[in-house]
């Protein structure tokens, strides 16, 4: 009797195998979208712009996407507000967070309006801004079922910030700011440290590396007080990278330059006295604040300079935000080889 069940289960299993015809595919990674406004009414230009939270944004997206629903905001004109984080990622110019912690899925800013804008005097300060929303991963999702329905072409999305969440590409694109609502807002306070953050002082775990740190922490601001190139001249970076960042004003090696040479006219060049901290990550968040911290990689380190008058409970408690840090505190990323020294390294 085994046998005819067998033979009977592989009948079912050939009739009801779906036909596939052969496809090409295609690996995209959507990262930006044409969006053109409506003509008139409300959304249509900056001037009618709609007001909106970042949470809002959010959940207009995903009523569209989970129910369907009409979008109030997609492709239009919003006014909103938020906490500029800085990002280095394809060619946005940071995020929008309702809060100075940060939170996912919030709005890039794809593009500013005005080219002078400079992100080192938005970072982590609370910013009021019209912009030209759209959902890039629903432009993506759209353009998925049109290629393969008409083309027969299956669209393989590997990267690009739809690759990492269907509302993680909400986009404010031609984005003016109208005004900056906020010193730069962070958690703070060493009280916190055992319950907040990932940095943990090299003092307590390697100190034997705090004052190398030091030294190429003290060289890296010396040469960025003199020119940008200066300073770029001590990382491993190519002819062609270096030669990228002099041409481009908005990005963290000019914002470095800047704040050095003010230290260095504020301090008269004596910049061996300015207060010193150097942290390594850590390798885990733990509830318990009696848990010894795990170094995450010691070839990595950041070094961070107390501009203030008091900087007690001001050093930065989070690599995510010591990583864009230039007001009071400059911090500096750095790293190390295993013959060579601690060298710049953004």
């Amino acid at each position: 009797m085994t046998r005819p069940i067998l033979l009977l289960a592989l009948a079912c299993l050939l009739t009801w195998a779906p036909t596939v015809r052969a496809q090409d595919a295609a690996i995209v990674m959507p990262n930006t979208a044409a969006c053109t406004a409506p003509a008139d009414g409300p959304g249509s230009s900056p001037e009618t712009a709609i007001p909106a939270a970042a949470s809002d944004l959010i959940y207009d997206a995903e009523m569209r996407r989970e129910f369907g629903d009409p979008s109030r905001y997609d492709c239009r004109w919003v006014r909103t507000a938020g906490y500029f984080k800085w990002a280095d990622y394809w060619h946005y110019r940071g995020r929008l967070h309702d809060t100075p912690l940060g939170n996912s899925n919030t709005p890039w800013i794809e593009s500013f309006a005005n080219s002078e804008t400079r992100r080192g005097d938005l970072q982590s300060r609370q910013i009021e801004v019209t912009g030209l929303f759209y959902d890039l991963c629903a432009v993506a999702d759209a353009e998925r079922v049109r290629s393969e329905s008409e083309d027969g072409v299956i669209l393989l999305n590997m990267g690009g910030p739809c690759h990492y969440g269907d509302l993680n590409g909400l986009m404010l694109s031609d984005v003016r700011v109208l005004a900056v609502l906020s010193a730069p807002a962070y958690l703070q306070g060493e009280a916190n440290r055992a319950f907040y953050g990932d940095l943990v002082d090299t003092n307590e775990v390697q100190p034997s590396a705090t004052q190398s740190i030091q030294r190429a922490a003290l060289r890296t601001l010396s040469a960025f007080a003199r020119s940008e190139g200066d300073g770029l001249a001590l990382t491993d970076w190519s002819p062609e990278r270096a030669a990228d960042a002099l041409n481009d004003p908005d990005d963290w090696p000019s914002v470095v330059a800047a704040r050095s040479n003010q230290i260095a006219q504020e301090r008269a060049g004596a910049l061996n006295t300015i207060e010193f901290r150097a942290f390594f990550e850590s390798a885990f968040d733990s509830d318990d604040p009696a848990a010894a911290p795990e170094v995450r990689e010691r070839s990595r380190a950041i070094g961070c300079f107390c501009m203030g008058d008091d900087c007690d409970n001001a050093w930065p408690l989070d690599s995510y935000d010591a990583a864009r840090m230039a007001h009071d505190i400059l911090c500096l990323e750095l790293e190390t080889g295993e013959e060579s020294d601690w060298r710049f390294a953004p």
